[in-house]
C-alpha cells in the first residue's frame, strides 16, 4: 500500500511538471540572441557548452521566472566562459551544498530520533516531527532564486545510458559535475516533496514498529531456532 502511495505521488509529480511546462513565447528568440552574444564574447571553444546550457535553462524556465529581459540578463551574468570561472563556480557549489545537505540530514535525524529508536512511547507530535523534512522546499527555492539555473547553464545533464557507457572513463571531477547537474534535472514542486516525505515517514514508522522477536520463533517441531539461524533470518547472511 505504501509503495502504491509513493508511486502515485511520483506520478502526480510528473503530471505537475508537464502541466507547468509552459514556456514563454519569446524564449526561442532570446536563446538565439544570447547564443550569438556568448559566442562573440567567449569564442567557438565554448560553443557546445553555450548551446547545451541555454537549452537546459530554457527547458526549465517558466513564465513566473521572469520575462525576456530577466532571462537574458541572467544568462549574461552567470555563464562561466573560461575554465578558471568554471572551477570557482564548481568549488563554491560543492562546498555550500555539502554544508546544506549535511545540516539538513542532521535536522532530519534529530526530528526522527524518537520514532526511529526504542526510547519510549511515541506521541502524536513525534510523528509530525518525523514526517517533516526541512529540505522539501530547497529544490523549489533554488529554482525560484535561480541557483538551479546557474548550474543548468554551466554543467551538462547526462542520461543513464551516458553514465553507464562513458562513466568508466570519467574523472572524479566529471562525475561530480554530472551529479551536480543531475540534482536539478527535475523541477518538483515543494508540496509534492512534502507529501512524499510524509508518506516515507509513515513507511519508516511502520517498519520501526514491526518488531519480530526472533528468539521466540519456533520451527515445525516446536523447537526454538538457533542463534545462528536467527541471525540469518534477520540479515540474510
Amino acid at each position: 500500500m505504501l509503495l502504491s502511495v509513493l508511486m502515485a505521488l511520483l506520478f502526480i509529480s510528473a503530471t505537475n511538471q508537464l502541466e507547468n511546462k509552459v514556456q514563454p513565447s519569446w524564449l526561442e528568440n532570446s536563446k538565439a540572441k544570447m547564443a550569438k552574444a556568448l559566442l562573440e564574447k567567449y569564442g567557438d571553444a565554448q560553443k557546445d557548452r553555450i548551446v547545451t546550457g541555454l537549452k537546459q535553462v530554457a527547458d526549465f524556465w517558466r513564465l513566473e521566472d521572469g520575462d525576456a529581459a530577466v532571462f537574458e540578463e541572467f544568462v549574461e551574468k552567470n555563464f562561466a566562459g573560461d575554465q578558471k570561472s568554471i572551477d570557482v563556480m564548481f568549488t563554491r557549489f560543492q562546498d555550500n551544498l555539502e554544508q546544506l545537505d549535511g545540516h539538513m540530514l542532521e535536522i532530519l535525524l534529530k526530528f526522527r530520533w524518537q520514532t526511529d529508536l526504542d526510547l519510549g512511547p511515541i506521541q502524536p507530535f513525534d510523528e509530525l516531527f518525523a514526517a517533516y523534512s526541512p529540505s522539501d522546499h530547497v529544490q523549489d527555492d533554488f529554482f525560484k532564486n535561480k541557483l538551479a539555473f546557474v548550474v543548468l547553464l554551466n554543467f551538462p545533464l547526462t542520461t543513464l545510458d551516458q553514465r553507464l557507457n562513458d562513466g568508466a572513463n570519467w574523472s572524479r571531477r566529471q562525475w561530480a559535475e554530472a551529479r551536480l547537474a543531475q540534482r536539478f534535472g527535475e523541477r518538483v514542486p515543494a508540496d509534492v516533496n512534502r507529501t512524499i516525505s510524509e508518506a516515507s515517514a509513515l513507511a519508516d514508522q511502520y517498519i520501526a514498529q514491526y518488531n519480530i522477536w526472533m528468539h521466540h520463533l519456533l520451527d515445525k517441531d516446536g523447537n526454538r531456532y538457533s542463534r545462528r539461524a536467527c541471525v540469518y533470518f534477520h540479515t540474510g547472511i
